[in-house]
């Protein structure tokens, strides 16, 4: 689930933010955070086996938030993207 969300939602929003000249970490971080939740509820919804109670929600779109900043910091460090745009 997180290769389709990266490759369907966050590599189109990288080039995005390339072209239109806002690359910068705060909005890759931003918009990771963004990716992470709604891949998250995608895949809680799809692998629903009961009702979704609002803590198991709240709890996954906490978990996947952290976890795409991480992604998101990564990136950012490989590929040296600036703190703020030039």
């Amino acid at each position: 689930m997180s290769y389709l969300a990266t490759w369907i939602l966050g590599v189109p929003f990288i080039l995005w933010l390339r072209s239109s000249s806002h690359l910068t970490r705060m909005n890759i971080c931003l918009g990771a955070v963004g990716v992470g939740v709604i891949a998250m509820l995608m895949l809680q919804l799809m692998a629903k086996v009961g009702p979704l109670h609002l803590q198991q929600v709240a709890f996954g779109a906490l978990v996947s938030a952290g976890l795409a900043l991480c992604v998101a910091l990564t990136f950012c460090w490989i590929a040296k993207v600036p703190f703020a745009s030039d």
